[in-house]
């Protein structure tokens, strides 16, 4: 190292300094400016979109996730449950319970239609997630 310094000058007293003509710095610096890059403005763009993929399929997993638990559970949400009171027999404690019970067997169905369709946002995200980096790499 020490030779190194020595070769190349560091100790000296002043510092040596060289001249680069105008015609040599044009020749080292790239043709291209910032403003000429295609990229520059699209960038952002880009990652916007890329960011956006992500969101959704970021919130259709666990949507997908939460939705088939409760399901296994039996168990319906509340934005599932389906309130409604029969016209004729309101009175009687087992047109209640079967009325409750089909009603139930509905909101799971309508679960089951939701977590499907999820699943098959989800598939179409996640393709147009690796198709747009595939696209979008450098």
């Amino acid at each position: 190292m020490e030779e190194f310094l020595m070769k190349a000058g560091a100790y000296l007293e002043q510092a040596e300094v060289i001249q680069i003509t105008d015609e040599q710095a044009a020749a080292i610096l790239w043709p291209q400016m910032d403003a000429d890059l295609p990229a520059s403005s699209d960038a952002k763009d880009i990652l916007r979109e890329l960011q956006k993929l992500k969101q959704k399929e970021i919130d259709l997993e666990p949507h997908a996730i939460y939705l088939s638990d409760y399901y296994r559970m039996k168990k319906i949400p509340r934005g599932f449950r389906i309130k409604n009171v029969p016209t004729n027999g309101r009175n009687n404690p087992e047109v209640c319970r079967k009325w409750i019970g089909v009603l139930n067997k509905c909101s799971l169905d309508l679960m089951l239609v939701v977590i499907e369709e999820v699943g098959r946002e989800l598939k179409i995200t996640k393709y147009k997630i690796s198709d747009f980096e595939l696209k979008n790499t450098a």
